[in-house]
């Protein structure tokens, strides 16, 4: 079914976008190479009062990931009168974010249902636009502004959304210039085992401050859905027309149904055989390989918590009893999904000072009362909060500042959700909840460690293998898959 998919919109989609476009109608799901003057000025029209007179869409694309093409447009708008002395600002630039147009990328799309990031957008956006109180859950400031999303149920989807990457002046004297702009959160913590690019200097910038403000950001949204059964009686909406008649249809969401109890046949598919086929086949002769070259930490142990994964602790059966919500100590609530530094964009302050000689000095620093932005929702889902926390802890902190910073930054991110009085702590105590961090972290990255050990190249399986590892070395017990 899928394949079938893949070839109607590769092929006959392009072909019916061409059609209507040629006649003078808009298509579902745009693209860059088929953008119109009428089509831009038409997502601004609900919030701006200009007209946008030109636009141009840039060559060179940003770094979009696997699957997405992320290009940078351009915005040209007629010149405004003055209004008591004031100009309106609009945005000189936005980014279209789409799936690559290519066969195997759109087969990608639908297999992982990427297309889901677009349902997030559009789930804001009517949120936005809601009078009705209910709706006031998704108002979060870390969501960039959504000028346009769409998609088709066969893999295709575009955004256009807030361009939050373009220096801002902010403030100049007859020495120095500030600027105002945004890093990316990866690469503000250290850029993992990547390497930081000649010419960055990431010196100035707080590492704990970044943690601690995105733990409180998406505390949130942690919040806001914690235990929401209402979120679960949503109905799988499978026709087209049901999707684009309710705004308020929630049935995208990842998981939403394994916590129904449906799907089981999915699940052991891909968790249960095609998941432990790759262990087997790619990623555990890999580690033996580079065990023998002395490059990994805690080899027998990172082993033995993997056969108790899949011996027992990934079967369909034992995932169910943790996700039952009818017992009052299960915790769910709606979460990123890859919540790590990678898709968070950090407010940076840029001083140039010019010195005597006429050379310029550098110095970032991060913009304390900026806003922290979150992006890419492609895995946006039902889930345990606490192992979004504990991602993004072994994604992007060294093993030596995890090992020194983790409880006192879990305990910022759990006295917030305490506070709410949504979370009981007679129920949810620390001790609970911190066990939940550490199995959730464990439990989560030995699925990305297993995909990316086919996907990336040995020095990164080696960086993401020992910060796995160690973590296994300071938190597994075993009553913790229990």
């Amino acid at each position: 079914m899928d394949t079938l998919k893949v070839y109607n919109e590769y092929y006959f989609g392009r072909i019916y976008r061409k059609i209507r476009r040629s006649i003078g109608l808009q298509q579902s799901v745009i693209y860059g190479n088929e953008l119109t003057l009428e089509f831009i000025q038409s997502i601004f029209n609900s919030r701006y009062e200009g007209e946008v007179i030109d636009f141009s869409v840039e060559e060179k694309s940003l770094n979009g990931g696997l699957n997405s093409s992320i290009q940078r447009i351009q915005l040209k708008w007629k010149k405004q009168k003055r209004e008591c002395g004031n100009f309106k600002v609009f945005p000189e630039t936005v980014i279209m974010k789409s799936v690559i147009e290519s066969f195997d990328r759109i087969k990608f799309s639908i297999e992982h249902s990427q297309s889901r990031e677009a349902d997030f957008y559009q789930y804001h956006l009517s949120s936005l636009l809601s009078n009705n109180n209910n709706n006031n859950k998704m108002k979060y400031p870390f969501i960039p502004i959504v000028y346009y999303s769409n998609k088709t149920y066969c893999g295709s989807f575009s955004m256009i959304l807030q361009d939050i990457s373009s220096p801002k002046p902010s403030s100049t004297s007859s020495s120095s210039l500030s600027t105002s702009s945004y890093i990316l959160g990866s690469l503000a913590m250290g850029n993992q085992c990547w390497g930081i690019p000649d010419g960055v200097d990431i010196s100035g910038y707080d590492i704990s401050w970044i943690v601690e403000n995105c733990f409180i950001e998406t505390s949130k949204l942690h919040i806001d859905f914690w235990r929401d059964k209402e979120i679960l009686s949503q109905q799988q909406q499978q026709q087209q027309q049901q999707q684009e008649n309710s705004n308020n249809d929630l049935s995208w969401l990842k998981n939403l149904d394994y916590y129904n109890g449906i799907g089981k046949e999915k699940y052991i598919n891909y968790f249960e055989i095609k998941l432990n086929n790759t262990w087997e086949k790619s990623t555990l002769p890999l580690i033996e390989k580079l065990s023998k070259e002395n490059k990994l930490e805690h080899v027998d142990l990172y082993k033995l918590v993997v056969n108790e994964y899949f011996q027992s602790f990934i079967k369909w059966e034992s995932f169910q009893k943790r996700v039952d919500i009818n017992q009052p100590n299960t915790p769910f609530t709606m979460v990123h999904g890859d919540f790590h530094a990678g898709n968070i964009m950090i407010p940076i302050t840029t001083t140039t000072i010019v010195g005597k000689e006429g050379d310029e000095i550098k110095k970032n620093q991060i913009k304390k009362d900026g806003q922290i932005y979150f992006l890419d929702y492609s895995e946006v889902g039902i889930g345990c909060p606490f192992s979004d926390i504990s991602q993004f802890i072994i994604s992007n902190c060294s093993i030596e500042f995890r090992r020194e910073n983790e409880k006192r930054l879990f305990s910022i991110y759990y006295e917030k959700l305490i506070k709410s009085k949504k979370v009981d702590s007679n129920i949810f105590n620390f001790n609970y909840c911190f066990n939940l961090y550490k199995r959730g972290g464990i439990e989560k990255w030995i699925w990305f460690n297993i995909l990316l050990s086919e996907m990336v190249p040995e020095f990164a399986f080696i960086f993401y293998f020992n910060q796995l590892s160690t973590f296994i070395n300071d938190h597994y017990n075993l009553n913790l898959f229990k």
